[in-house]
């Protein structure tokens, strides 16, 4: 295995030993490192608390168990952000019925935009997405999880984790090329599907005692 300049070569070196002690510390650290990314992404994809912690589970054991077979040619974290990805689409395809997506009893949307960061363009990151309500955000969670899987993943990685494109191409295992064209395509899907967010909420009117 050729870890490069992969910044967790040192932790996968310690693991990779096979010592106990340094596989269980190693691992440990990993853990704490990823488990949030992978539970954010398994939220966003599922849209279930529960579904998202299984992801994190399921995605670290079956690094655990397959980590042998990482080569290096990609970073570790890109490595097992696709193990997640990979999960959470699973869970939400067997979750997922016949029209739209599942909604446990007592599921509220706005908890799950509370517990998400915002979807803002790296590039921009201007002071009106600041005033975004919590009704609007939990509405644009909704409608990212009814883009295709190809194009949610996308827009989740390079938007929500902030990743560069050559980041976001070793996750998918694409091209540049492949996540630039998602990309246009996805940002054509959501601006039809967003375009009814603003007009929500009906303005009130004000009356004036005459």
């Amino acid at each position: 295995m050729s870890l490069g300049q992969d910044p967790d070569r040192e932790l996968l070196e310690q693991w990779l030993t096979g010592d106990p002690v340094e596989v269980e510390r190693s691992f440990a650290s990993l853990y704490d490192k990823y488990q949030a990314r992978i539970f954010s992404l398994g939220l966003r994809i599922t849209g279930d608390h529960g579904a998202a912690s299984d992801v994190v589970q399921d995605t670290f054991v079956a690094a655990y168990e397959k980590v042998d077979s990482f080569r290096g040619q990609a970073l570790f974290s890109s490595w097992l952000t696709r193990i997640g990805i990979n999960f959470a689409l699973e869970r939400r395809r067997r979750d997922s019925r016949t029209v739209g997506l599942p909604r446990k009893r007592g599921h509220d949307p706005e908890n799950d935009a509370a517990d998400l960061p915002e979807l803002v363009d790296p590039r921009d990151r201007s002071p009106d997405r600041a005033l975004i309500d919590r009704e609007e955000k939990a509405g644009v969670q909704e409608v990212i999880r009814r883009l295709p899987p190809r194009y949610m993943t996308v827009i989740l990685l390079r938007y929500v984790e902030e990743m560069a494109y050559e980041e976001v191409a070793r996750v998918l295992d694409c091209s540049v090329g492949t996540v630039k064209s998602r990309l246009n395509r996805a940002h054509k899907m959501l601006e039809g599907m967003l375009a009814g967010l603003s007009e929500r909420k009906e303005p009130e009117t004000e009356t004036e005692n005459e």
